[in-house]
């Protein structure tokens, strides 16, 4: 088992304002390839499922 600590990469142009606050996460798809690799999605947790 993997432990998998998400976060926000920040770089380029900021498509959100600056922000040191937490934000909570949903995995909404899960993926694993031939390869080891491993997809994992994640939508904000307090958005609607789409």
């Amino acid at each position: 088992m993997r432990d998998v600590q998400p976060v926000l990469i920040r770089g380029g142009k900021p498509l959100f304002p600056a922000s040191d606050r937490r934000v909570p996460l949903r995995l909404v798809e899960s993926r694993r390839f031939g390869s080891g690799v491993e997809l994992l999605r994640y939508r904000r947790a307090s958005e609607a499922a789409t």
